[in-house]
C-alpha cells in the first residue's frame, strides 16, 4: 500500500523534498512507518505526526508513543516541528 509522507520543518530541509511516497505492507502500522524513517537516519525528535487515513479524523501523535495505528493505502503522515506559543 502507499502511504504519503509530508516533511516540513529541518526535516524537509534534511531530506531535500516535500514529500515521499512510502510503499508498506499491508497491515502496517504507524510504529512501522516511524521504524523505516529512523532507519534512514531521519531524527524525528521535537516533531509530532499528523496521521490522517481517508474518511478519518487526524490523529496526532508523538513518534515515541507511535503504536499500533493501522495505516490503509492512501494514508498521509505529516511530520509537524512541535510549536509553542501564547
Amino acid at each position: 500500500m502507499k502511504v504519503t509522507v509530508r516533511f516540513t520543518g529541518l526535516l524537509r530541509l534534511e531530506t531535500g523534498r516535500g514529500e515521499e511516497v512510502c510503499e508498506m505492507p499491508a497491515g502496517a502500522s504507524l510504529a512501522d512507518l516511524v521504524n523505516l524513517l529512523q532507519g534512514r537516519g531521519l531524527d524525528l525528535s521535537g516533531y509530532f505526526l499528523l496521521l490522517e487515513r481517508p474518511g478519518e479524523p487526524a490523529l496526532s501523535v508523538r513518534p515515541q508513543a507511535a503504536g499500533a495505528e493501522t495505516l490503509v493505502d492512501g494514508s498521509r503522515v505529516t511530520l509537524l516541528y512541535r510549536f509553542a506559543g501564547g
